[in-house]
């Protein structure tokens, strides 16, 4: 069974989460409370999925479009590889 603490503690998390706006953070839609679990659904940040974009990036002809993204990616924060 969780403490009163750890119950808030995960209630004040969603708060916080609720509040932020920003492109790179995920948004939170509902949140479901069941006996001992509680679960957080959150939005994903992606428009696409890391596999597709290098599929995409590697189908590109050899040139200026393919160069800057290849150059765009190795600035990308760890994270987000």
């Amino acid at each position: 069974m969780r403490t009163p603490e750890y119950v808030w503690k995960i209630k004040n998390e969603v708060l916080i989460i609720r509040r932020l706006n920003h492109r790179h953070i995920v948004q939170v839609v509902p949140t479901h409370r069941l006996a001992t679990y509680f679960a957080i659904i959150v939005l994903h940040v992606a428009e696409k999925n890391f596999a597709d974009l290098l599929d995409e990036i590697d189908q590109m002809k050899e040139g200026v479009e393919k160069t800057v993204s290849l150059e765009r990616m190795q600035r990308w924060p760890g994270c987000l590889i």
